[in-house]
C-alpha cells in the first residue's frame, strides 16, 4: 500500500512538473508586448553632399535642444550592433551596425522627460510647427532591445568666445553654432575675462585666430611683456577646473609653453594648472615655430581613428587652410596628437590637430582653421579654396562635445515604452498648426526697429561693394597691379567684411523671424506666467541689443565714407603708397572692430530668442501630449 502511494505522489510530481513547464513554454513563445528603449541618431559621412550636411546640422540641433531640457544624451565610443526599427515602420526589426559616435537617447522611466524625448524626436523627424525647413525629415531609429554600451555622456555646452582686439574670426565660430545649434554662446572681452569667465556659467572657451591686420611679431610683445597676466591666469584656472579650450592658429600659440627657438617654459607648468605662467598659456605640452606660409589646400591625415575628435571624419582631409598658423615642432606624453600635415614641403609629418588634459580639462588646438573649412561657413575671400567634403564643422563640433565631456562611462539601458506610447504622442502633436492661427503682436515695436538695422546694414554692404568696385577701377585707369593695390587697400579685410555683415544682416532676419513665431505661440502659454516674464526679458535684451548694433553701424558708416573721399583723390604715387596702405588698413580694420562689437549683440540676440521658443513650445507639446 504504501509503495502505491509513493508512486501515486510521484506520478502528481512528476504531472505538476510538466504542466507547469508547458505553462512557462506557453508564456515564451507568446510574442512579448512591442517594446521601444530610446531612439538612436547614427552618424552622417558627408561626402560631398550638402543634403547629408544639412542632417548632420539637423543631428546637432536635436542633441543640443535635448541637452537643454535636462534630458540624457550619449555619444558611443565604439562601433555598436543592435537590433532597430525605423520610426515609419516600427513592424520591421533588424540588427544594424552604428559606427562610433553615434547618438543614443535612452528612456529615463520618468513621464514627464519620456514624453518631451519623443516630442522633440516627432518636430524633427515627422513635423515642426516651429522650424523654418520642415520639409528636411532628419533619419531616427527606435531602440528595439536592452543592451550595455560604452560611450561618453554630454553636457550642454555652454561657450565663452574671446573676442580679443587681436583675434578675428569669432563670426566663423558663431556661423557653425547656429547652424549646429549651439546657442549657448557669449563672446567675452578681453578686458572682462579675468572677471566673467567662470566653470559655472560656461565649459567651454574658443580662442579665435590672429587678426590679419597685425604683423606676427605684435602678439609676441604681448606675451613676452606679459600685459594681460590676470587674463591668462584666469584661463588656466577655468581649464584646470574643468572647462574645455578649443582653437585655431593664434589658439596653439598661446596654449603651448613656447615659441621655439625665442622662449620655451619648462613642460612641467603644463602638467600642473596650480603652477604660474608668465605670457604664454602653457596649457598644452608643446613648442611651436612661427608659420611661415599661407597655405590654401592643404592634407591631413588622421593618425588615432579612436578620438572622439575622429568621429564621422574621413580618414584623409583635404582642402584645409593655414595662414601663419603655427608648425608644431615638438609635443609631450601629455598631447595626443591626432592628425599630421601631408605632402607639404614646409609642414609634411607635423601635426595638425592635437588634444591634451591640463588639470580636469581638455584643450583641442588646430593648427589649420577648419572653421573656414566648409563652403556654407567660409566667408568669400575663401570660396574658391574651400573643401567640399564639409569636414570643418564635423571637427569643430566633436571638439565642442569633446572638450565638454566628463570621460567614458558604460552605460546601460534599461528602461523601455511600448510603441503605443510613442505613436498616441505623435497623434497628439504631429500638426498643431491649426492651433497657430491666432497672432498676437507683442513685437511690434521691435520688428520696426530690426527692419530699419537690415536696412543699414545692406546701405553699408552696398557702400563695401562700392569700394571694391572703385579700386578695381582704379588699377585698370593707373595702371597699377590690381593685386597689389588689393593688398595696399586692404582689400581681404574688406572681404572679411561682407561676410560679417551679410552674417549680421542673417541673424537680424533670423531674429524677427523667431519672436514672429513666439507672436504665434503666445495665445497658447499667456496664462504662463514664467513664459510672459521670459518674453518681457526678451523685449528689453533686443532692444538694448539692437540699439548697440546701431551705435557700432553709424561708426561704420562714417569710417566707409571717409574711405571713399580718399578714394575719390587717390592717385598712385610710389613714394607715397606706405602711407596711403596704412590709412587704407587701419580705416577698413577699424571698420572691422566695430563689426566685431557689433558680434557681442548677435548673434547672442538671435540665440536668446531662438532658446526661448523652442523650450516653451516643447513644453507646450509635452504638457497637452501628457493631458
Amino acid at each position: 500500500m504504501s509503495k502505491k502511494i509513493i508512486t501515486l505522489l510521484i506520478v502528481f510530481c512528476f504531472l505538476t512538473l510538466s504542466i507547469n513547464q508547458c505553462i512557462a513554454n506557453s508564456n515564451t513563445l507568446e510574442d512579448p508586448p512591442s517594446l521601444c528603449y530610446g531612439f538612436i541618431l547614427s552618424n552622417v559621412k558627408m561626402d560631398n553632399k550638402s543634403f547629408e550636411n544639412q542632417v548632420f546640422c539637423k543631428i546637432r540641433h536635436i542633441v543640443n535642444d535635448l541637452l537643454r531640457e535636462e534630458i540624457p544624451v550619449y555619444w558611443t565610443t565604439t562601433n555598436i550592433t543592435v537590433n532597430v526599427s525605423e520610426i515609419n515602420n516600427d513592424d520591421i526589426i533588424y540588427e544594424s551596425l552604428f559606427e562610433k559616435g553615434t547618438f543614443i537617447i535612452p528612456f529615463t522611466g520618468d513621464n514627464n522627460i519620456d514624453t518631451k524625448i519623443v516630442t522633440i524626436i516627432c518636430d524633427y523627424n515627422q513635423s515642426s510647427e516651429i522650424e523654418e525647413n520642415n520639409n528636411l525629415r532628419t533619419p531616427i531609429y527606435l531602440l528595439r532591445e536592452l543592451f550595455t554600451f560604452k560611450s561618453i555622456k554630454l553636457s550642454k555646452v555652454k561657450i565663452a568666445n574671446l573676442l580679443n582686439f587681436l583675434t578675428c574670426g569669432e563670426s566663423w565660430f558663431s556661423n557653425i553654432a547656429s547652424k549646429c545649434g549651439f546657442l549657448d554662446f557669449k563672446l567675452i572681452e578681453n578686458d572682462d575675462i579675468s572677471k566673467k569667465l567662470n566653470n559655472t556659467a560656461y565649459n567651454l572657451l574658443i580662442w579665435p585666430g590672429l587678426d590679419a591686420y597685425y604683423p606676427p611679431y605684435y602678439p609676441l610683445l604681448e606675451l613676452f611683456l606679459d600685459l594681460h597676466y590676470k587674463r591668462n591666469r584666469a584661463i588656466r584656472d577655468f581649464v584646470g577646473n574643468g572647462g574645455g579650450f578649443v582653437g585655431s592658429c593664434y589658439a596653439p600659440y598661446m596654449a603651448s609653453r613656447g615659441i621655439k627657438p625665442l622662449f620655451a617654459y619648462p613642460a612641467i607648468v603644463t602638467y600642473y594648472p596650480k603652477l604660474p605662467s608668465i605670457g604664454f598659456l602653457s596649457i598644452s605640452d608643446m613648442l611651436c615655430e612661427y608659420g611661415k606660409v599661407i597655405t590654401l589646400g592643404l592634407e591631413q591625415q588622421i593618425l588615432n581613428d579612436d578620438h572622439p575628435m575622429t568621429y564621422g571624419v574621413e580618414s584623409y582631409l583635404t582642402g584645409g587652410f593655414l595662414i601663419h598658423g603655427p608648425k608644431i615642432v615638438n609635443v609631450g606624453e601629455n598631447v595626443n596628437v591626432i592628425a599630421n600635415f601631408k605632402n607639404d614641403s614646409y609642414l609634411d609629418g607635423t601635426p595638425s590637430i592635437v588634444s591634451n588634459k591640463f588639470g580636469d580639462g581638455k584643450v583641442v588646438l588646430f593648427s589649420p582653421h577648419p572653421e573656414i573649412s566648409d563652403p556654407d561657413t567660409a566667408p568669400k575671400i575663401w570660396d574658391e579654396g574651400a573643401s567640399e567634403t564639409y569636414y570643418g564643422k564635423k571637427l569643430i563640433t566633436n571638439a565642442f562635445i569633446y572638450a565638454t565631456s566628463k570621460g567614458e562611462i558604460e552605460q546601460v539601458i534599461s528602461e523601455s515604452r511600448i510603441l503605443s506610447f510613442i505613436t498616441e504622442i505623435w497623434d497628439e502633436t504631429n500638426d498643431l498648426s491649426d492651433l497657430l492661427n491666432e497672432q498676437i503682436d507683442v513685437f511690434k515695436e521691435l520688428k520696426i526697429y530690426i527692419t530699419d538695422s537690415i536696412e543699414d546694414v545692406i546701405n553699408i554692404t552696398d557702400r563695401i561693394y562700392s569700394i571694391l568696385d572703385t579700386i578695381k577701377q582704379i588699377a585698370i585707369e593707373q595702371g597699377i597691379d590690381l593685386n597689389e593695390i588689393k593688398k595696399a587697400l586692404y582689400y581681404e579685410g574688406n572681404e572679411y567684411l561682407l561676410y560679417c555683415f551679410d552674417l549680421i544682416q542673417g541673424y537680424l532676419k533670423n531674429t524677427s523671424m523667431t519672436i514672429q513665431t513666439i507672436e504665434k505661440i503666445y495665445p497658447l502659454l499667456d496664462e504662463d506666467i514664467g513664459f510672459i516674464e521670459e518674453i518681457d526679458k526678451l523685449k528689453s535684451d533686443l532692444s538694448l541689443k539692437i540699439d548697440k548694433i546701431q551705435e557700432t553701424l553709424s561708426v561704420s558708416l562714417t569710417k566707409l565714407q571717409k574711405m571713399e573721399k580718399i578714394l575719390e583723390n587717390y592717385q598712385y604715387n610710389e613714394s607715397l603708397q606706405k602711407i596711403n596702405e596704412r590709412i587704407f588698413k587701419k580705416t577698413s580694420h577699424d571698420i572691422e572692430i566695430q563689426t566685431e562689437y557689433a558680434f557681442q549683440q548677435m548673434p547672442e540676440g538671435y540665440f536668446n530668442s531662438l532658446k526661448l521658443l523652442r523650450h516653451y513650445w516643447y513644453n507646450f507639446e509635452t504638457i497637452l501630449a501628457m493631458n
